[in-house]
């Protein structure tokens, strides 16, 4: 007895296949069929935080859920955010294979010409080559066969830095599908000598020097601020001993979250903060060292601030980001008009800093108006800024706001500033809980500070 055609023939109903269904879509609303649902998914913040949540990701299944999502919801300029950072980038393995395919060596055959064919195929990164008119390695080659022909050679070993910068360069001068052309490009040539030359670790890598042990044993035995002097030369030294390793390519590649892991792993878990934010007494044991009950009851204390941070004071950010949007809301750009005229300028004395973060930005030099060009100052001079603080216009122009706004696409300025302020927040509230309440101490020079941003000291004098 057939059960299934027994109840459709009790209750008056039909049974049909799947083959003499005809659907169809409506073109003009999105339905989201056939997506499945996943959970527990890892995600990365702008500066580098792996957080881990239950959020729903969408598979798009069948061609037509692809082609919809294809032209309904993917965003077609969305590709830089406010702060120039990129919403599809490379990470881990790829990093540590630019890295190493990338790095400094003196072949010992003669240059050969190659052709693409041959950039395809190479498996060796290190054998000399001719590429764009330059002896080279076969690495740097393919590394910058990544990017448009008539880019300029990059000829720096390929850190995340050093990729992250040249991506901006490209996607200013050539637009967004040629970037994600060239990010498509350096993430398979990452992935391949990644498996072909992957970094590896010995444990025999990771036995320290004698020094660093001489000096672990003074942590604890003066003041805070001798503890981070300490602490600061022991990395050093632990930064000299690994060059050469495998560790030491995973951490300089960009690949990690740079030395302070490695710090806490092999030297010592440092000083932190209670949940009030009482500084502890350093813990000198390592994760490798292991911890003694007291290190490990305070070291707890450290971790208990990160919690507490995450659930209590991510809630301040949050409403400090609600009232900056609120306060900030009707500041805008201008979409029109591309100089109010102001003769008034924001004089800034450059640092290392603020020289590599003026780009797009207008400046006054010799009376002319001109976009800013770190190579034509030095640190320690002053440029006449165009500012926003200075915007004769009820919306900010072009030139007093600089070429982020082309970048973005959105007159509202403010709401992408707050957004952006409010999400760094977030994210260093969020730091005390990834590094287990560990805190980091920077002294600072008062009297310097005033000097070294005071346009109108000079302080060679």
């Amino acid at each position: 007895m057939n059960i299934e055609k027994d109840f459709f023939s009790k209750n008056n109903l039909k049974l049909i296949s799947l083959d003499e269904v005809n659907i169809e879509l409506d073109p003009s609303i999105t339905i989201g069929y056939d997506f499945t649902v996943e959970d527990f998914y890892t995600f990365e913040t702008s500066d580098g935080i792996f957080i881990q949540d239950t959020m729903g990701v969408f598979h798009p299944l069948s061609d037509e859920a692809q082609d919809e999502l294809r032209n309904k919801m993917l965003p077609a300029n969305e590709t830089v955010s406010a702060a120039g950072d990129f919403s599809f980038a490379l990470s881990k393995e790829m990093w540590v294979g630019l890295y190493t395919m990338t790095k400094e060596f003196n072949p010992k055959n003669s240059p050969l010409a190659v052709s693409d064919d041959d950039l395809k195929n190479a498996n060796n990164p290190y054998i000399g080559v001719k590429f764009k008119n330059k002896n080279t390695t076969m690495g740097k080659a393919i590394f910058n066969s990544c990017f448009p022909r008539d880019f300029e050679f990059v000829d720096e070993q390929a850190t995340k830095k050093i990729v992250g910068k040249t991506l901006q360069k490209i996607y200013t001068r050539y637009g967004s599908n040629i970037a994600k052309e060239c990010v498509n490009r350096l993430s398979k040539a990452g992935f391949k000598f990644a498996t072909i030359i992957a970094s590896s670790i010995k444990i025999k890598d990771l036995e320290l020097p004698r020094k660093i042990y001489e000096l672990k044993e003074k942590l604890g035995k003066g003041s805070t601020d001798d503890d981070v002097k300490l602490i600061a030369e022991m990395k050093k030294l632990l930064y000299e001993h690994l060059k050469g390793t495998g560790l030491y390519d995973l951490v300089e590649s960009g690949s990690t979250k740079g030395w302070d892991q490695p710090t806490q792993i092999l030297i010592t878990k440092g000083i932190i903060a209670d949940p009030s934010g009482k500084v502890l007494p350093t813990i000198k044991g390592s994760f490798t060292d292991g911890l003694s009950e007291e290190e490990y009851f305070n070291a707890s204390s450290g971790a208990r601030k990160g919690i507490i941070d995450r659930v209590i004071n991510t809630a301040d950010t949050g409403y400090m980001s609600r009232k900056l949007a609120y306060v900030l809301n009707s500041v805008e750009a201008d979409l029109y008009l591309k100089d109010c005229g102001t003769r008034r300028t924001l004089n800034i004395k450059l640092d290392s800093d603020t020289r590599g973060r003026l780009t797009g930005r207008y400046v006054i030099r010799n009376g002319k108006l001109q976009l800013f060009n770190e190579n034509d100052y030095k640190i320690g001079s002053t440029v006449n800024l165009r500012s926003p603080i200075f915007c004769k216009s009820p919306k900010i122009c072009h030139t007093c706001y600089g070429e982020l706004l082309r970048i973005h696409k959105s007159p509202y300025v403010g709401v992408i500033a707050a957004q952006s302020i409010g999400e760094r927040g977030t994210q260093l509230i969020m730091r005390t809980f990834h590094t287990g309440g560990a805190v980091k101490f920077i002294e600072k020079d008062i009297l310097k500070d005033i000097l070294d941003n005071d346009p109108l000291a000079d302080l060679e004098r």
